[in-house]
């Protein structure tokens, strides 16, 4: 059976491969993208899952959801940002209404234990299998 795939997008390298690391603990083959090249590059590989940051610089969150809507994605969202709740509202709102997957939000900083919780409660989890990161 093959495994589903899990895109973090992140200007932050570290939060990128915290993501990563939970995303094999829930049994996901994962990528990683943090600049518009890499993101274009990561989408065109059809993730299933995408745990995306609403702030970059380049291309930020709300960017990355119309070109999710532009390919007509189905990956489920995962919308994370430290920022004010208005703006999480706001790209939420925009995702359900563009018939994007919206599957939760995680407000930064958050505890590893809040997205695994996140991926259960949704559906995503898979237990532990042998995962690993792949290369855009």
């Amino acid at each position: 059976m093959k495994r589903q795939l899990l895109l973090s997008i992140d200007d932050d390298p570290a939060i990128r491969k915290l993501v990563g690391g939970l995303a094999e603990r829930a049994g996901f083959d994962w990528i990683e993208a943090g600049d518009p090249g890499t993101i274009d590059q990561a989408l065109d590989r059809q993730p299933d899952v995408i745990v995306l940051d609403l702030t970059m610089p380049g291309m930020d969150g709300n960017e990355v959801l119309w070109a999710l809507k532009q390919r007509s994605s189905q990956a489920a969202i995962i919308i994370s940002s430290g920022f004010v709740d208005v703006c999480v509202q706001t790209a939420v709102l925009y995702a359900v209404k563009a018939g994007l997957n919206y599957a939760g939000r995680l407000d930064k900083p958050y505890a590893p234990g809040e997205l695994l919780a996140l991926f259960a409660n949704i559906g995503l989890c898979h237990g532990n299998r042998e995962n690993h990161h792949v290369q855009p």
